[in-house]
């Protein structure tokens, strides 16, 4: 088996360390020959432009070490043997798609000889993601300066005119690191006779295989894929304006190809800066804008067989039919810029965190046929990339992966330190000592089953012991926030089943029964922010806006109003999104219930609240119990909600 002593990413120049561990279950064996090998290729397999088949492999990494000078005889039940490698100074990206891929492995092939004297060989492997180094602090000026973006659709023939659909847009920045949220903020004008259905941001991933492929998306050999949706703005009625200001998240990608396009553009450039353009006049960071360039590998001394290049595709769509398409192009780097500093003031080179891209497969290492030690997991390899989740610009997204992923972490190293230590056979004051070392990093609730674990005799000790696996399990589990449903009765145009997701560090949990008939109110103001004007009678749930400040401040000022229930939407966007609702700073918590509702389902039922006959009211049951409801009494879901 192959133990590796880090993630098994790396970077160009990188030094691989680890260790080989040999076990035999009972006798002895001659270890003849024990090598490690470090191989790398790509491979492309796809159809040319007249349809024939193109086929390229080429071989980007393959060196060899002998780790056991003589032969040895292995008596002992387990034997370990560290090796250290470095990789070379230029190596293309890992990267994976259904034209192509480049991978990189370790291999340990051991010859040996069986107890009756039969010569035999193994192979165990370990796959590794290798990147190349894109500094956003060595880019030019130019891609951290905004970018304004401007497109319109006209409607009608001559005469016959229909009006007409505008889109502005601006981007604070064109280089990112994964992990870090786009700001995006513009307003979509709609004077037309026809209903906007969304208007969204896609990220778009452009593959261009070979040195002589035309840099064009229609290219046989190019590869296009969306990696990522996001809603912008929802069901913009006919002359409607809708402010856009949204963050949106970069997920974990395979880095930019670093081209000479992309390091050589002109910070100074009229072409791109600050400019108002249309569609036909947007610039693109073209792998062959370049006239002088005469092929990808030449600035780099291999054969480069694959450049990768991002852009986001603003579209906006009405009818089915998207009208108005603006590329933006983008570069994804690896390492960030130093003035986005980390939270806890750790530097770059101190932490990285790594995320599988949801896109890529598993590659296949060894040939089946092989005989290997290796178990099925272990055969097959996942390409990670670096992914920053604590830098200041980094999306909220991002962030609560980060608290859930620490929180995880230490965790399990705690119980599996513990673990391994009674398996040793350490003693009592042992393990308890190792557990106190971790008391800074948990909990509160793990804190005191470590109290329990430090004080008092040893029977007191291995309780302790207990409750604090109890506590670590119990923890994980109450954590999760499952997502919750209402069911409108009253009016018919809103009797449907509602999901919401509930938020419990903002509020307490919801009770395990339903509140019956409940009514329900928009709040005044709409976004909650300062006291309440709501005169609220005994069990109304409040409707509140989301934006202008915290959750937690909108959840208290109702729970001050005297709402049973507090539900927050963002039916300005009216978007089908679920938002996860985090506390702020102050580390407040509500004493009411509080919970998030999608924009779509929002708009609506405010847009009734707001413009229908006063004396009507929105009655509700909340939350739905499904296990004491007759299925054939809930409503379906609306036709507005997607899920």
């Amino acid at each position: 088996m192959i133990e590796l002593d880090k993630e098994p990413v790396y970077y160009c120049g990188d030094i691989i360390k680890g260790k080989i561990h040999v076990k035999i279950s009972d006798g002895h064996i001659e270890i003849t020959s024990l090598r490690l090998l470090l191989n790398g290729h790509g491979k492309i397999n796809a159809k040319g432009k007249k349809d024939e088949a193109v086929q390229e492999n080429v071989s980007y990494l393959k060196k060899s070490q002998r780790l056991l000078p003589k032969p040895l005889e292995m008596t002992t039940k387990e034997k370990l043997f560290p090796f250290e490698e470095t990789l070379p100074e230029s190596l293309p990206n890992s990267f994976y798609c259904s034209k192509g891929h480049i991978q990189y492995s370790v291999v340990v092939v051991m010859e040996y000889k069986t107890n009756s004297g039969v010569p035999s060989m193994v192979k165990a492997v370990r796959g590794i993601t290798v990147l190349e180094e894109v500094d956003l602090n060595k880019l030019p000026k130019l891609y951290f300066e905004q970018r304004n973006e401007y497109d319109q659709r006209k409607f009608g023939w001559f005469a016959c005119t229909g009006g007409s659909i505008r889109l502005n847009l601006t981007i604070d920045r064109t280089a990112f690191v994964c992990g870090e949220a786009v700001t995006m903020i513009g307003k979509i004008e709609n004077k037309s006779d026809r209903r906007i259905e969304k208007v969204s941001a896609n990220l778009v991933r452009t593959t261009r295989f070979g040195a002589d492929a035309e840099d064009t998306p229609d290219s046989s050999l190019t590869d296009v894929q969306e990696m990522q949706e996001d809603l912008l703005a929802m069901y913009v009625c006919e002359g409607t304006v809708i402010r856009i200001d949204k963050k949106v998240h970069v997920p974990p990608v395979a880095p930019s190809t670093p081209t000479f396009a992309m390091m050589s553009k002109a910070p100074n450039s009229d072409r791109d800066r600050f400019q108002l353009r249309r569609r036909s006049q947007v610039g693109r960071l073209s792998l062959s804008s370049q006239k002088s360039r005469q092929s990808l590998s030449s600035l780099s001394p291999f054969q480069r067989l694959m450049a990768i290049s991002y852009s986001y595709l603003i579209k906006v769509r009405t009818g089915g039919v998207d009208i108005i398409e603006i590329h933006v192009p983008v570069v994804i780097g690896t390492k960030p810029l130093v003035a986005h500093r980390f939270i806890d003031g750790n530097s770059s080179e101190e932490i990285a965190h790594f995320k599988m891209c949801k896109q890529d497969k598993a590659i296949p290492l060894l040939d089946g046929k092989e005989k290997t030690l290796c178990n099925k997991a272990q055969l097959q390899h996942l390409n990670k990339f670096p992914m920053y989740m604590d830098l200041e610009t980094s999306s909220k997204q991002s962030k609560k992966l980060y608290v859930i992923a620490n929180n995880i972490r230490t965790e399990n190293l705690v119980v599996n330190k513990i673990i391994h230590a009674t398996e040793e056979g350490s003693t009592i004051s042992d393990v308890a000592s190792l557990a106190s070392s971790f008391v800074r990093k948990i909990t509160p609730a793990i804190k005191v089953s470590l109290g329990r674990l430090l004080s008092g005799d040893a029977e007191s000790m291995w309780r302790g012991l207990i409750f604090l696996l109890i506590a670590v399990v119990a923890q994980l589990c109450w954590s999760v926030e499952e997502p919750l449903f209402f069911l409108i009765t009253y009016p018919e145009k809103l009797a449907y089943t509602y999901q919401m997701q509930p938020s419990y560090s903002v509020g307490v949990r919801f009770p395990s029964y339903s509140f019956k008939k409940v009514s329900l109110a928009y709040a005044y103001p709409p976004h909650g922010c300062s006291p309440l004007k709501n005169k609220l009678g005994p069990n109304q749930v409040l409707l509140l806006e989301r934006g202008e400040c915290s959750f937690v401040d909108k959840v208290i000022h109702a729970e001050e109003a005297g709402a049973l229930i507090a539900l927050i939407t963002d039916s300005k966007a009216g978007s089908d999104e679920f938002v996860d609702m985090i506390t702020d700073t102050t580390q407040r918590r509500a004493g009411i219930p509080a919970a998030y509702i999608t924009g779509a389902s929002g708009r609506r039922i405010r847009d009734y609240l707001l413009y229908s006959d006063m004396s009507t009211k929105v009655l509700m049951t909340i939350p739905l119990n499904h296990s004491t409801t007759s299925l054939r009494n809930i409503p379906s879901k609306p036709p507005w909600e997607l899920w």
